[in-house]
């Protein structure tokens, strides 16, 4: 999308890459030429439909995200307008073209003229539509679902911010969904108009041909926007990338309908009005970049990120060695891949199952934060992965928690259980006198890929998290005593029959972290 000072002049350009000053800055870049191939199977909805194994980390952001499941624009996140833009002449945004209905935002094209439009201003016979997000971004994976508005004006979904120093843009995607000839052309474009060193304007910009007229359904539209790269995906397929030579200022979100009469043409009065429609926006950070989910005020005080060769035992030792349950806990079973990835191991050796077992009794204990970890959970059944913290006084005395401490199992894991993971608490011991609170919480998608399992625990009450979304909390056993962290394979009939696994099977941990609220 291209703002409003050089709109004016430069619309004939758009169908081809542009460089207005010099043809040595053109980044390099890629673009599809042919059919999609293969379209990946959404699984979870948390994540992006190209990365539903969360390769990439991925924690939502809540602030460009949005399901448009009320009735009208969320205002803490969006303005039905573009404050600094009027729109493309002669089409003037009108914010009554921008309504939420049926679990969708629609933004329409209509012919008519509002006692607002500036008509000295070049604006008149049609009023379109634009929203804006109220936040900025640098960097993140935004997906929408939508369906272009079939017509000859323009749905467009794209980033910009324009300050004295510099003024950048993305187009993740500009549609004339009823433009002779644009119908199934995807067109996807970066902009860079003046940074601190270059006051000329150019684009690059790329074209991937949809086998089908774009605004015959809705399709998923993704954008990949990271340091090194600025990736395009339809319906979960890459279909463009270009190198990120200059895209690292912070950006609105917009979506918006435009007249672009010397490219898409003006529209028939058969055509409207025209609607375009999202079905939602999704936002995700990389865990890196993203603000954890309790919150600021919070910072990294003990971590193992698994980068060495062997278990680091200044911080672990083995645990429980020896039988235990259904398995023999052993150290052969406790492992460093070399890709920055602890590995646990259930495997059967004769007729016995080894399995493993690390914590950090005398290590490092604590009282209170937020703990996290990210993992691949095991394949197979007959053996459960957990992520817990444990007390070594745990039951004594007995009816006071907060003294003797608690079982705190941040989740437990049974493939058997397909998508459900468990939240735990014990207490006051394991004998006759033993106490339980927990639940059992469903998330899809949590068999396949990384998810993150997390705890806040607080004077007063525990609060778990997966994947960055709160799935319970509970005031019930609070510890108020240190504490210290388990990672766990455990055999037993709980999770099923280990003899009908294939096996050796493998929790894998990328990190585990501990924050304190700073003072």
């Amino acid at each position: 999308m291209l703002q409003p000072m050089w709109r004016t002049i430069s619309v004939l350009v758009l169908g081809t890459v542009v460089l207005c000053n010099a043809e040595a800055k053109r980044p390099e870049s890629w673009v599809r030429t042919g059919p999609l191939g293969p379209v990946p199977e959404r699984v979870s909805d948390r994540l992006p439909l190209s990365d539903q194994s969360n390769e990439g980390d991925w924690v939502s952001y809540e602030p460009m995200t949005d399901e448009f499941d009320g009735t009208a624009l969320d205002p803490n996140k969006w303005w039905p307008r573009n404050p600094g833009w009027l729109g493309r002449q002669p089409a003037y945004f009108w914010p009554g073209n921008v309504t939420v209905s049926d679990g969708k935002l629609h933004l329409a094209m209509r012919r008519e003229e509002v006692p607002e439009m500036p008509k000295d201003k070049g604006y008149h016979t049609y009023t379109s539509a634009a929203v804006q997000s109220k936040g900025l971004i640098r960097y993140g994976y935004f997906e929408v679902k939508a369906r272009p508005m079939r017509s000859h004006g323009s749905s467009s979904f794209w980033f910009y911010h324009s300050t004295p120093e510099e003024w950048t843009e993305i187009d993740v995607f500009e549609i004339g969904g009823g433009a002779p000839g644009f119908e199934r052309k995807y067109n996807m474009n970066v902009h860079v108009f003046r940074t601190p060193t270059e006051t000329e304007h150019w684009s690059s910009h790329g074209v991937w041909t949809a086998p089908t007229d774009l605004a015959d359904n809705y399709h998923a539209y993704g954008l990949e926007w990271g340091p090194g790269k600025i990736k395009w995906y339809f319906d979960g397929v890459l279909v463009r990338w270009v190198e990120n030579t200059h895209w690292h200022q912070a950006l609105r979100l917009n979506f918006d309908s435009e007249t672009m009469p010397e490219w898409f043409g003006l529209p028939e009065d058969g055509d409207l009005p025209s609607t375009y429609s999202i079905e939602y926006v999704r936002s995700w950070k990389q865990r890196a970049d993203a603000p954890l989910p309790v919150g600021d005020g919070y910072k990294l005080v003990w971590s193992d990120e698994f980068d060495g060769e062997t278990l680091d035992l200044s911080k672990w030792d083995y645990r429980g060695l020896g039988p235990r349950r259904n398995a023999i806990n052993v150290k052969e079973t406790v492992s460093l891949d070399g890709e920055g990835h602890l590995v646990l191991t259930t495997k059967r050796v004769g007729d016995a199952w080894h399995t493993a077992m690390i914590g950090t009794q005398g290590k490092f204990e604590t009282t209170f934060g937020y703990f996290e970890c990210r993992v691949r959970l095991q394949e197979q059944i007959g053996h459960w992965s957990a992520f817990w913290l444990q007390s070594p006084s745990l039951g004594d005395p007995l009816g006071d928690p907060a003294t003797a401490g608690t079982e705190i199992d941040i989740f437990e894991y049974l493939r058997k259980d397909g998508d459900r993971v468990h939240h735990n608490l014990h207490w006051d011991g394991y004998g006759e006198h033993h106490k339980r609170a927990g639940t059992t919480v469903t998330v899809p998608g949590l068999g396949e890929g990384w998810h993150t399992f997390g705890l806040l625990w607080t004077e007063a009450e525990y609060v778990f998290y997966v994947d960055g979304h709160q799935t319970w909390r509970s005031d019930k056993g609070v510890s108020h005593r240190d504490q210290y962290i388990i990672l766990s394979l455990e055999v037993g009939t709980w999770a099923g029959d280990i003899a009908q696994a294939e096996l050796p099977d493998h929790l894998y941990v990328d990190y585990v972290r501990v924050y304190k609220k700073a003072p």
